[in-house]
């Protein structure tokens, strides 16, 4: 099979697509573990029930950093880096 160059555009687009699998994964795994409706989910994380739902479909959502930072401990998820500056 020939081997396919990607742009960094196209890399970086693959990339944000996997995050955005990945965030889905953890919520639908602990949603189903614990038996939780988008509407639970919502309401302790302090986001909308119809904003769960399209994250969980892979839609772009606005959310404060606070939200972002409950959601992604909410799917088991943390960030890394090297925290430099």
């Amino acid at each position: 099979m020939p081997r396919v160059t990607l742009t960094q555009e196209q890399r970086e687009a693959a990339a944000l697509e996997r995050m955005r699998e990945t965030l889905a994964d953890g919520i639908l795994i602990r949603k189903a573990r614990n038996r939780l409706t988008n509407e639970q989910i919502g309401h302790g994380l302090e986001i909308g029930e119809r904003t769960i739902a399209k994250i969980i479909n892979g839609g772009d959502v606005k959310l404060t950093l606070t939200q972002t930072m409950r959601l992604l401990r909410f799917a088991g998820l943390r960030l890394e880096g090297n925290h430099e500056l």
